[in-house]
């Protein structure tokens, strides 16, 4: 169970230039990291999101921790991403999403966390 959530802002670099950036959702205890973004447009996410959040993880202070990763997306997912994801939680509007890559394999997945019952 995470320690602290929060959303990361910082310095990334792209292309040899460096740019401010952010990561939606960042989640962490002593072991383990959740590095996270949420997509709320008409459009499904594809591996050009996978991998530019794949990019920002080796800005932020993992300081060895387990990282997993998670793409939220009110679209869905392309079809490429969904046959080359691994280690990503993908959840569309509110239910998560296997990845035809892992479909039948349960390891590396972070399981959903519950919003708590009141306020949400």
């Amino acid at each position: 169970m995470p320690e602290t959530v929060a959303k990361w802002w910082g310095a990334v670099k792209e292309e040899g230039v460096w740019k401010e950036s952010e990561v939606d959702i960042v989640a962490y205890n002593e072991t383990d990291i959740l590095i996270g973004e949420c997509k709320y447009r008409q459009k499904t996410v594809g591996v050009k999101e996978w991998d530019a959040l794949r990019q920002k993880a080796n800005f932020l202070p993992v300081k060895g921790r387990k990282i997993h990763y998670l793409l939220a997306s009110r679209s869905g997912f392309t079809e490429e991403l969904l046959h080359t994801a691994e280690n990503v939680l993908l959840i569309e509007e509110d239910r998560p999403v296997t990845p035809r890559s892992a479909a039948g394999d349960s390891h590396g997945y972070p399981r959903p966390l519950n919003p708590p019952s009141r306020g949400w």
